[in-house]
């Protein structure tokens, strides 16, 4: 009975963290680029077992203890292409590559959130993102404009002209080795690691000026995963109350 406990313990855990994650995604239904979680499990330690009903069996049998979650993981699935008409904003045709972005550090790394915005500074007007990190052309430099928003061209190539019809840059476009080895950094940014492999530039990447990624989360499949784990999370409760009450008719039994 004490293992009872021990595990829908477990379990309950284990539930709380998957409505959680489910919640996250829920709410980032409206968020361009985003890129659905899921929450993976592990068994919990095994314990071996005596079989009762032959005492000399040598089986190895083996009682488990629950699940615990071990890991969360990026489905990076394309999102569905949402027409807006702005200038800047530019949907990545390809699943599994990414813009380069420079974040407030310094440092280099990726999204696939294509909501541009023109960020005017004293030595130029710099292309950024919606979190005011600058968007780098294939030379990993910022890309500065010098041009109203209206007048921004930029084709399937990702090559950006100005109202004057000049080149200005070409907006850096980059894959993985392995895109699941991404790490997740937050506010919708991803960073290499050494599972991901090295950022490669895409030559053959095209973009869709006008139009901007959706989050792929599918609300309908969401909802049906949170029903799941509240029930899966009452039927755990309910084993450790049931435990728990037959824990305390065994104690109160005298001899």
């Amino acid at each position: 009975m004490i293992q009872a406990l021990h595990t829908s313990g477990l379990g309950m855990l284990g539930e709380q963290e998957y409505l959680d994650n489910t919640a996250n995604n829920i709410a980032n239904l409206h968020t361009y680029g985003y890129k659905k979680e899921r929450l993976n499990f592990k068994d919990a330690l095994y314990v071996n077992m005596r079989d009762a009903s032959d005492g000399n069996s040598a089986e190895n049998l083996k009682k488990g203890t629950g699940v615990i979650p071990n890991s969360v993981s990026k489905l990076h699935g394309h999102g569905p292409i949402i027409e807006t008409g702005r200038n800047l904003d530019v949907n990545l045709s390809d699943e599994e590559t990414f813009f380069v972005v420079e974040d407030y550090n310094g440092d280099q790394v990726y999204t696939r959130n294509g909501e541009f915005r023109i960020s005017t500074e004293a030595d130029g007007n710099f292309l950024v993102n919606s979190s005011g990190y600058y968007i780098l052309d294939n030379g990993y430099n910022r890309i500065n404009i010098n041009s109203p928003e209206s007048g921004i061209n930029i084709d399937m190539l990702g090559n950006i002209r100005n109202a004057e019809g000049e080149d200005v840059a070409q907006i850096a476009i980059v894959a993985f080795p392995s895109v699941s080895g991404l790490e997740n950094i937050g506010g919708n940014v991803f960073a290499a690691t050494e599972l991901s492999g090295e950022a490669e530039i895409e030559e053959n990447a095209t973009l869709l000026q006008g139009y901007i990624e959706g989050s792929n989360v599918d609300l309908g499949e969401e909802m049906v995963n949170m029903i799941r784990a509240q029930r899966a999370y009452q039927l755990a409760s309910r084993v450790l109350r049931t435990s728990d009450e037959m824990e305390g008719i065994a104690n109160s039994l005298r001899k």
